[in-house]
């Protein structure tokens, strides 16, 4: 091969690599004509980038990176240094940013190479964590927190609305806060019912705990929550959650205008986004939870492998058990199970064939009631001892879910730190404040931490079967048989346990 064959081959081999990189590789003059361009990149509004050559770069960029651009390439060819340049390029009707490198070529004195790529990411990635960070320093409720993370996206160009929710039980979704999605979701309640029966990309997020991203809002035609994004000029629609540790805050969900804005980096922003927003709130959590005495109400969800959960599978239940009561004994735990589908049968003809878990003396008096014993001291069963009140509490085959009152939200940690030590595996998620609870729950709420685990225990087990009916079940003596102890100390437990509730309830 000859020398200037060979010279051709690197030269061509050279722009193949350069058109191959995400970067825009230019040879301009001192006054910022461009005369060679190495790249395969759209630049602007040219079909090519080779149709660049012979342009000024004001008739390129507009101001001020036109500017700064020429600016940047007269020093460096003045001084014959390298210089770092960064300025801002609208493109589509959104602004992005870009950076790079201009170095004078040695070959020609007046021409410098200039090499740039896309800083957008980066860029916009740095206003998120300036605006956390402002955001953590002027407001301090988590409602406040909420509204100006929403806020603070949709003052952003590409950004047309945000809401931040959670899911309310099985019942729907609630909206704690939003910027510019009050219409857009006011409709979809009108026109489509319960907002948690819709397939909005938040209601998907809140079900998997996934993020769900929708490139293009394509309208159905059903009158579904696509028609009315479509009516409301949504074109893309993406939402995280909002988790830290394991504890949930819900779900940011943001809306965009147009297809072009949903690249994959501001997928990957969103996310990390989401993180930063749900540590963010789990601190101001953390300390407002040490300054008031209001109560909390926790979510649970448990997949970790537990007996209860053995026993519904060996089971074979169609539905979930719904669990009654809960009684802490000295090293093991009762559970009073009443299954959906009403077979009790099935849960007790389960209990020999599910290691860790035996059947309760005693037949429970409330009909499609068994109780089982697991052998084994549980996170349920002390909670007891802290005052949690389980208002709702289901288990199946794959899950256990826990609906739970926790009288003061300076507990609460104690209560997630407790479930997690033994099992790893439990999402949280909690409601703060006054959030509907009575007098009256909260005293159920107190039963169990104003009474030692045998007085709850004596207390629970004669009420579940039958001692205080009119046509008492069981008396004194079998109800000591099924607990392990004499008659006179089950008297002297139950004695003290009512005394105690009644000068709580009275006193």
């Amino acid at each position: 091969m000859s020398n200037d064959s060979h010279r051709d081959w690197e030269a061509e081999y050279l722009s193949a690599v350069l058109r191959s990189l995400p970067v825009l590789v230019t040879v301009r003059s001192r006054d910022g004509t461009y005369r060679a361009v190495f790249s395969d990149l759209q630049v602007f509004d040219y079909p090519s980038p080779r149709d660049l050559v012979g342009k000024r770069t004001e008739e390129v960029l507009h101001s001020p990176a036109a500017d700064i651009v020429t600016e940047s390439i007269r020093e460096s060819l003045s001084t014959g240094e390298r210089r770092y340049v960064e300025f801002p390029v609208q493109f589509g009707g959104e602004q992005f940013r870009r950076a790079g490198w201009v170095t004078p070529l040695d070959a020609r004195p007046d021409e410098a190479v200039m090499v740039t790529y896309d800083c957008s990411e980066q860029n916009e990635r740095e206003e998120m964590l300036y605006d956390i960070l402002e955001v953590l320093g002027t407001h301090s409720s988590r409602a406040a927190l909420e509204r100006a993370f929403c806020e603070r996206l949709v003052e952003r160009d590409r950004y047309e609305m945000a809401w931040i929710g959670e899911s309310a039980g099985t019942d729907d979704v609630v909206i704690r806060e939003a910027a510019g999605a009050d219409a857009y979701l006011s409709t979809v309640r009108e026109e489509c019912g319960p907002y948690h029966e819709t397939a909005d990309p938040g209601v998907r997020t809140l079900a998997s705990g996934d993020p769900c991203f929708v490139d293009r809002i394509v309208p159905s035609g059903t009158g579904d929550w696509t028609d009315i994004a479509a009516g409301h000029d949504l074109q893309v629609a993406a939402a995280v959650p909002l988790a830290q540790n394991g504890v949930s805050h819900g779900v940011l969900t943001v809306y965009f205008s147009d297809t072009e804005y949903l690249v994959p980096w501001r997928k990957r922003l969103l996310e990390r986004y989401g993180d930063v927003v749900g540590y963010a709130l789990s601190a101001a959590m953390w300390r407002w939870a040490r300054v008031t005495d209001a109560p909390a109400t926790l979510e649970l969800t448990i997949v970790d492998d537990t007996p209860l959960l053995a026993l519904c599978d060996h089971a074979g239940l169609d539905g979930p058990c719904r669990v009654a009561s809960v009684v802490p004994r000295a090293d093991a735990t009762v559970y009073y199970l009443a299954p959906s589908d009403g077979d009790v049968g099935a849960i007790e003809r389960s209990v020999g064939e599910t290691a860790g878990v035996s059947r309760f003396d005693g037949d429970p008096t409330e009909e499609g009631t068994c109780a089982v014993v697991v052998e084994s001291v549980t996170p349920e069963g002390a909670l007891a001892n802290l005052g949690v009140a389980f208002e709702r509490f289901r288990v199946s085959a794959t899950e256990a879910s826990l609906t739970m009152t926790v009288p003061r939200a300076d507990g609460v940690r104690s209560v997630v730190e407790l479930v997690r030590e033994r099992y790893a595996e439990t999402s949280v998620s909690i409601r703060w404040g006054d959030h509907g609870t009575t007098g009256e729950s909260l005293f159920e709420t107190n039963v169990a931490s104003l009474l030692t685990d045998r007085q709850y225990e004596a207390l629970v087990t004669a009420y579940r079967h039958g001692y205080f009916d009119r046509d008492r079940k069981h008396n004194a003596t079998e109800i000591a048989d099924m607990l392990g102890v004499s008659r006179w100390t089950f008297s002297e437990h139950l004695r003290i346990a009512q005394r105690k509730l009644l000068a709580d309830l009275l006193d």
